[in-house]
């Protein structure tokens, strides 16, 4: 299937990461109608998004979400492998890019933890012990 547009590309990646879009609007720091009109075509996706996108996702291959050039690769976090096979060291420069990846990967997931903290304290509010009594 021939992905020409970003909007395309993006409709591939979101369906991947298996977000909510309120979730994926907030890590990317765009409205949730942004993403929905990307979503549904109603709306391109602008430099200052993809950026957004980019710099949030750093496992996604620009080249192919920009201009379609490439394969996807992005792999989810889950998918990374710290060792390769029981014959392969990994190599200092190998370790460093590891370890910047999982700390990126752990960057996202604090910020979905926290926004989906903050969304369950909006919908189920906690009395405080002064308002019980």
């Amino acid at each position: 299937m021939e992905l020409e547009t970003a909007n395309d590309r993006f409709k591939i990646f979101f369906k991947s990461l298996n977000i909510s879009q309120i979730v994926f609007s907030n890590i990317i720091g765009k409205s949730k109608s942004n993403v929905n009109g990307w979503l549904k075509g109603r709306t391109h996706i602008t430099g200052d998004s993809q950026v957004a996108i980019l710099k949030a996702y750093p496992n996604l291959d620009a080249r192919w979400f920009l201009f379609g050039e490439g394969d996807q690769n992005y792999e989810n976090g889950s998918e990374v492998k710290l060792i390769k096979n029981n014959n392969t060291e990994l190599n200092p420069s190998e370790i460093s890019t590891l370890i910047t990846e999982l700390l990126n990967q752990l960057k996202q997931k604090d910020y979905q933890i926290n926004f989906l903290q903050t969304e369950l304290q909006k919908k189920c509010p906690v009395e405080s012990k002064d308002k019980r009594m």
